[in-house]
């Protein structure tokens, strides 16, 4: 049997390759600059969304244990309270008493801006430093609250808004 030497190879050279690889990179690196803006506006709406969960879960535990809860935010991240008389009335982390309700940390490309309606919903005062800004009382009520999420160079930003009722919703706004 004879092996005929002389085959017609067709295909791409090397060089024609590494020449196709280098344009698709710098495509792809135009797509990924570009599409920033985009990943942020996800980024915040996935917030939003992890946080609206999150208080749905706490007003229910909140009910169930007939114990009032609170969520204090600032800058950086994001916590969890239960609020307790004895032995003296203050306010405990529930990272203390559960992993669930870690301090969340706030993702550095996404800034709130909190407000809160006048009426009281809670009369739950201490001398504690601690102090939640929304108040989770057993009998379902919530404070009422705007919490704007925005996200670096995104057109996009988010709204939580919760009612007295406990009733939360996440709302688009440009």
């Amino acid at each position: 049997m004879k092996i005929n030497a002389s085959r017609n190879l067709t295909g791409f050279t090397l060089i024609e390759l590494m020449i196709v690889i280098f344009i698709i990179g710098i495509a792809s690196a135009a797509v990924i600059f570009h599409g920033g803006h985009r990943n942020n506006a996800r980024e915040a709406q996935a917030f939003a969304e992890q946080l609206k969960s999150q208080i749905q879960i706490i007003r229910e535990q909140s009910v169930s244990q007939l114990s009032t809860m609170g969520l204090m935010l600032n800058a950086e991240n994001y916590e969890f309270y239960q609020y307790i008389e004895k032995p003296e009335k203050k306010w405990i982390p529930l990272r203390e008493q559960d992993n669930f309700w870690k301090s969340y940390t706030i993702p550095s490309s996404i800034k709130l801006n909190l407000a809160l309606e006048l009426k009281k919903t809670s009369t739950v005062t201490t001398t504690d430093e601690h102090q939640p800004q929304i108040i989770f009382l057993p009998n379902g009520e919530i404070t009422p609250f705007t919490l704007t999420i925005n996200s670096e160079g995104a057109t996009l930003a988010f709204q939580i808004i919760v009612h007295s009722d406990g009733s939360t919703s996440v709302q688009e706004i440009k």
